[in-house]
């Protein structure tokens, strides 16, 4: 049996899954399993993977293989750490096989500084 997309073939008798892999600042990572059930979305993978709670800021990215390319495709998701949530337009549904990858945003306290300048002029 395919998955929806006919991108990633399911085994019968399995369930459609897809994967978190957060990328720690020390160079580890750690990565969750989970079901793609109906309106399972970037949003809903990133509180059961506990990522909310691993990262207080991050840069999520959604890598789908599609059939007949060698590169995955990239889609960019906006994530708002002060409500903790992926912004609608890029809260994707997840599809059988897709890989989220989750990684630390540098909140480097002298690189804020100089963007409120930046934007101030």
């Amino acid at each position: 049996m395919l998955a929806d997309s006919g991108q990633t073939p399911i085994a019968s008798g399995s369930q459609a899954q897809y994967l978190v892999d957060m990328q720690m600042s020390y160079g580890g990572s750690k990565k969750f399993k989970g079901n793609v059930g109906r309106g399972t979305t970037v949003q809903s993978a990133l509180e059961a993977s506990g990522a909310m709670k691993k990262f207080r800021s991050m840069d999520v990215v959604v890598m789908r293989n599609l059939e007949g390319t060698h590169q995955p495709l990239q889609m960019t998701c906006q994530y708002n750490p002060s409500k903790k949530t992926v912004r609608p337009e890029t809260d994707y549904a997840l599809q059988h096989g897709d890989r989220i990858v989750v990684t630390p945003k540098s909140e480097n306290q002298l690189l804020k500084m100089f963007g409120t300048f930046a934007e101030a002029k």
